[in-house]
């Protein structure tokens, strides 16, 4: 009986961080899909100082993938700040969404070890034998 018990309360610990997370994902910020990268490039001029090692940049792009593809998109000096919160706040979106999925499962397994303790196996004469 013991074990049950702290299957039960290990099951209520995993709810409740199981409600915080998802009171997260319903206090989602806005938030944009894909990777904020910095690049540097060469520009190919002779006696420039890129072909000396030392590239221009950094530029700034997001990059995403759409229709299967990796697509980048030029992200002004200005606003690299604002899309990087947003990347961000899309991280922070997946990551909860993949922890309570991984919450959930545990619930699954431990609900299951709870209900499996609980069966009774009926016999015809009642006794353990019949």
């Amino acid at each position: 009986m013991e074990d049950i018990s702290k299957l039960r309360q290990y099951a209520s610990i995993l709810m409740h961080e199981r409600k915080k997370l998802e009171e997260k994902i319903l206090r989602t910020k806005p938030y944009i899909e894909g990777s904020l990268i910095k690049r540097y490039t060469r520009c190919g001029k002779p006696g420039c100082r890129c072909m000396e090692g030392k590239p221009h940049g950094p530029f700034w792009y997001l990059s995403r993938r759409i229709d299967g593809k990796t697509r980048y998109t030029y992200i002004p000096k200005d606003r690299v700040k604002e899309v990087k919160a947003l990347t961000d706040s899309n991280k922070e979106i997946r990551n909860a969404r993949a922890e309570i999925r991984k919450i959930t499962e545990r619930l699954d397994s431990i609900f299951d070890q709870i209900v499996e303790s609980q069966l009774v196996e009926f016999t015809k004469g009642g006794g353990k034998d019949d």
